[in-house]
């Protein structure tokens, strides 16, 4: 394609009437000799001689192929002429000699094919024809048919163009058209100037661009459709997330409707709720009532009953004239009867609403179950307060402990020192004193920190038996509370005397004897060093 516009040039310069393509391979240059000849209006023939396989499903059978005879026929059909030739000297011997003004061989469509010599293509050729090689500069990886067409070209008039694939035009005779004798004057070597072949190259490529946009218009085509049908589906997915957000919006205007309706079934629930607790109310009251009534009605009974043996003592007295006072005895008695029966029927429903009662307090006391549940997680974790109490107090005392071992193991060597000591006398007697009142205090604190220690002990198994006393008798529940509040007063009791044992301790420092003391410490020190 870049050198079709030098093809236009050479057809319009030489006005070829016999032209001929050898390797036409895509058609390009043998239709660009039939476009220039049809353009310029040169009465004439351009023959194009391929080695195409055809397409017709024989096994090495030649064919031209449909697409360039259908363009051929349809563009050029009075220039053109298609044929399908073996191999390369097969469309030498279908030209004759000295018949042509423009032969064309293609070197890249005939490829590594064996060829005939460049002298065979110039028999072709008319006295003043012009042969084009094209392909030269793509012979460089074939060194043997490099140094042919080197060895044709040297020494012959001729036109180089190496942009491309390359483009050598060798001229017979001497008699050229005026356009192309200009041409060939300008370039003495045979080499084209660069200005010359820049402008040709141009030119080729904007034949280059025209084609690929030519190539492009159908893509763009389909491409416009494309965009076409997809702004159509986005417009029917458009038209469907509307139908959904109307949709939605229908479902969200049913919601609400929905979530009003149920409120107002909540706020009527509330009031039969409300309405049933007024009647389970006048229930209650109406079994109270009943039950006084009862009493009463009991009560009465029983000053009836009096009256009734003082009565029938009065008829025993009286028998013969109290048989009409026994028929009113009768009567007021079938009126107790059933009076009787009303308060059975009374005493029944009372026996019902305290079964209903007692299933409450049965809820209520599962419930106080899940809270003693957690009072004892409570109560384990003061437990583990405690713990955490008794192993610093253990600390303390252990600490007390070797305290007064360090003391007493002081107080041993004071004792051996004694002897060296006299002289001090009054003063020793008052330090030793003081060692023994101290050593007392420290002996009386760890027991009373032991004695504590048993104490708490024997109250955590005390706590620890009311727990599962407890567990076991889920009634004492407010009593287990109130030991747990005791206890934990208990605790911060401890606490607080622990707090005193320390302020004991703490003063025992800061007491005379520990001050007057602290010499013989020191030199017990300094001779445990020695």
């Amino acid at each position: 394609m870049a050198h079709v516009p030098f093809l236009f040039w050479i057809v319009a310069a030489l006005q070829p009437r016999q032209v001929a393509t050898c390797g036409v391979g895509a058609g390009v240059a043998h239709f660009a000799f039939c476009q220039g000849m049809d353009k310029q209006n040169i009465p004439g023939r351009c023959r194009g001689l391929g080695s195409w396989v055809g397409s017709s499903g024989k096994s090495g059978a030649l064919e031209v192929p449909k697409a360039l005879k259908e363009h051929g026929e349809q563009f050029y059909n009075d220039v053109s002429t298609l044929a399908a030739v073996a191999d390369p000297y097969a469309m030498l011997q279908s030209l004759r000699s000295h018949s042509l003004d423009l032969l064309l061989v293609d070197l890249c469509e005939l490829g590594e094919a064996e060829q005939p010599s460049y002298d065979e293509w110039l028999e072709r050729l008319k006295p003043n024809g012009v042969l084009i090689l094209h392909g030269i500069e793509a012979l460089a990886g074939a060194p043997s048919q490099l140094s042919r067409i080197d060895a044709f070209l040297n020494g012959r008039e001729r036109l180089e163009f190496r942009s491309g694939k390359g483009l050598a035009v060798v001229p017979l005779g001497g008699a050229h058209p005026p356009r192309l004798q200009a041409l060939l004057k300008a370039c003495p070597s045979g080499e084209v100037p660069g200005e010359v072949d820049l402008f040709f190259r141009r030119l080729g490529q904007g034949l280059e661009a025209v084609a690929s946009n030519a190539a492009l218009k159908p893509q763009l085509s389909k491409t416009r459709a494309a965009v076409k049908d997809a702004e159509k589906k986005v417009a029917a997915v458009e038209a469907e997330i509307k139908a959904l957000e109307e949709a939605y919006e229908e479902r969200s205007r049913k919601v609400a409707v929905s979530q009003s309706e149920a409120f107002a079934y909540q706020s009527q629930l509330a009031e039969l709720q409300k309405a049933e607790a007024e009647h389970r109310l006048e229930a209650e009251k109406q079994a109270n009532s009943l039950k006084e009534g009862l009493a009463a009605s009991k009560a009465a009974l029983e000053v009836e009953q009096r009256q009734r043996d003082e009565k029938e003592a009065e008829l025993t007295r009286q028998l013969e004239a109290g048989a009409t006072e026994l028929e009113a005895l009768k009567v007021d008695l079938t009126a107790a009867q059933a009076r009787e029966a009303e308060v059975k029927a009374a005493l029944d429903a009372e026996t019902h609403a305290r079964l209903e009662e007692t299933a409450e307090l049965t809820r209520q006391l599962e419930a106080g179950a899940a809270e003693l549940e957690a009072l004892k997680v409570e109560f384990t974790a003061a437990q583990a307060r405690e713990a955490e109490a008794k192993a610093a107090l253990e600390a303390e005392t252990h600490t007390r402990f070797e305290e007064t071992a360090e003391l007493t193991h002081q107080l041993e060597a004071a004792r051996q020192r004694e002897a060296q000591a006299e002289t001090e006398g009054e003063a020793i007697q008052a330090v030793r004193a003081e060692l023994e009142a101290a050593q007392a205090e420290v002996t009386k604190l760890s027991l009373a920190v032991e004695a504590q220690t048993r104490t708490r002990f024997e109250e955590t198994a005390a706590l620890t038996r009311m727990l599962e006393e407890a567990q076991s008798h889920k009634a004492g529940l407010s009593g287990l509370q109130k030991q747990n509040e005791t206890q934990r007063q208990h605790i911060e009791e401890l606490k607080r005397e622990l707090s005193e044992a320390h302020g004991v301790i703490d003063g025992l420092y800061q007491s005379t004897s520990w001050r007057v003391t602290a010499p013989m410490r020191r030199v017990k020190t300094m001779i445990s060093k020695d």
